[in-house]
C-alpha cells in the first residue's frame, strides 16, 4: 500500500516530467483490495472479540469469573467426582 501511494504521489509531482500528451491512469490499484481486507479482518476480529466475551457471561454468568474461574469450576467438579479425572482413565493390564 505504501509503494502504491508514493508512486501515485511521485505520477501527480512530476507530470511534466512526462513527454507532452502522455497521460498515466491507473487501471487496477489492488491496494484498494488490500485496505479492504484488512479493514474487513479488523471487523470480523472486534465481532469474534464480543461474541467470545458474550459466551463467557452467558456460561459463566459473571465478568469476573473470566478464565480464572472457569479453571476453578473444573476443579470444582473434579472434587466433586472424588477426585477423578473426567472422563475416566482406563487402564488394562
Amino acid at each position: 500500500m505504501t509503494l502504491s501511494d508514493a508512486a501515485a504521489r511521485w505520477f501527480v509531482e512530476n507530470h511534466r516530467r512526462l513527454p507532452r500528451g502522455v497521460t498515466v491512469q491507473t487501471f487496477y490499484d489492488q491496494a484498494e483490495l488490500v485496505r479492504a481486507s484488512a479493514g474487513s479482518v479488523r471487523d470480523s476480529l472486534l465481532v469474534g472479540g464480543l461474541l467470545a466475551i458474550l459466551v463467557v457471561i452467558l456460561f459463566l454468568r459473571s465478568l469476573r469469573l473470566g478464565p480464572r474461574g472457569g479453571a476453578r469450576a473444573a476443579r470444582q467438579r473434579r472434587a466433586d467426582a472424588g477426585g477423578a479425572r473426567w472422563p475416566p482413565i482406563s487402564r488394562s493390564t
